[in-house]
Order: structure tokens, then sequence, then C-alpha cells
């Protein structure tokens, strides 16, 4: 059987959300497969799917929900989520970004191709996947067509001050533009970017030094957001 179809079997109840859909959208591969669901069934459903694709599967953080599977042959990684708020549309609105802010129903069955790679975790793309079944709760879907990175409600770097890098980061990767407002909010924010851990910051760094020909320009954008103070 597909894996689409065991996925859809599982947790018909579930959706694919943020950068496995954003990702899809934009003809990219992901590394991973997100789907989030009612926190209830996340044990449950990681438990059953771990039997029925031969993976490991374990608790990553019991207090947000969230389960991981790793498939042992192809090395797929597909991460199951509580629901961050009391259903699907409170977790969209709770994510960082509006086109980080998509889902699709995991009962619609879309295909899904996969690349194995040698040593790493397979790369994964959603194919055939129906616009009108794309719940879009906060105007992912435009931004994702005008190419812009837009905050999805102020508090969010509070929440998570890596945001900040994660927005210049994926502007790097994707060629996309930040949102004015966005910039305006790092800007305010930005004090806040020596909270989070040190291997996060470094990872969000290496991944936009290694774009190549803009490094540049987000290092200016990003030292224009510093808050410079005479």
């Amino acid at each position: 059987m597909q894996l689409a179809a065991i996925l859809a079997e599982v947790v018909p109840q579930g959706h694919y959300v943020g950068g496995i859909v954003r990702s899809s959208l934009l003809k990219r591969q992901s590394s991973d497969i997100d789907i989030t669901l009612p926190a209830a069934d996340v044990k449950q459903a990681a438990q059953t799917l771990a039997k029925r694709l031969h993976a490991a599967a374990f608790e990553m953080d019991p207090e947000l929900g969230v389960w991981r599977l790793v498939t042992h042959q192809d090395k797929i990684q597909i991460d199951l989520t509580a629901y961050q708020g009391k259903d699907l549309a409170a977790d969209l609105r709770r994510r960082d970004f509006t086109f980080n802010s998509l889902a699709y129903p995991v009962s619609a069955k879309p295909q899904i191709v996969i690349t194995p790679r040698a040593h790493e975790t397979a790369h994964i793309l959603l194919k055939r996947l129906r616009r009108s079944l794309i719940v879009d709760e906060t105007g992912g879907l435009a931004d994702l067509k005008a190419k812009i990175i837009r905050l999805n409600g102020k508090e969010r770097f509070v929440e998570d001050p890596l945001r900040m890098l994660r927005a210049f980061r994926c502007a790097a990767e994707l060629k996309f533009k930040i949102a004015p407002a966005t910039l305006m909010q790092i800007k305010k924010n930005a004090p806040l970017i020596s909270q989070p851990a040190g291997e996060r910051i470094k990872e969000e760094l290496d991944r936009l030094f290694a774009v190549p020909g803009v490094l540049y320009d987000f290092l200016s954008q990003m030292d224009a957001c510093g808050g410079r103070r005479a």
C-alpha cells in the first residue's frame, strides 16, 4: 500500500501542515512530513503508524504532544503533532508565518514522491494538491504567490525569538521578501535574539550562509533591524 493511503487510513482526521505544504506548493522537496491532529489521537496514531510502516517511533515533546517516526528502509521522517489550540484553525493561526500556516487533509491522499538519500532522511514532495482543499486561515496562499514572508501575529517572535533569524533564512533560500511590518517587528524584538540556545542560532546562520550570492544583502538587512543606539 502507498504511503499516502496508509496515512489516510491511520490518521484520516489529520492534516499535512507547515513546511511540507509550503515547499510542495513551490515544487520544492521537504526533509520531513508534518501532520497535525487532535491531541487525544497522537500517541495511538504514532504507535499504529510505527507498526504499519516498520518505523522507529518516539515521543519528542510530551508537553506539546509531538511524536517522531523514521522508517527503517527509506528513512522517511514523519512528525505527528497535537493541535496547538482548540482545533486546526487555531493551530494554523499560531504558526510563525502565513506561508507556513497552510494545511492539506491527509484524507485527500495526495501523491507522495520520495527521494531516498544516503545516510540521511529522505526528501519528500506532495503532488496533485487540490487548491480547493487547502486550509488557509491567514492569507498564506496569497503571500506564497507574492513571494512575501509575513509574520502571523506580533506575539510570534516573543514566543520564539529564533523566528526572527528564520525569516531572513527563509527569504534567502526561497528568494522571497520580508514584509515591511514584519521587519519592523523584528527591529522591535531584536534584543530577544539572545534567548534561544546557541546551537539553534548556529543552525539558522549556517543555512543562511550556505545560500550563494545573497549574504551581503541579508546581513545588511539584519544589521538594520538590530536597532543600533547612539
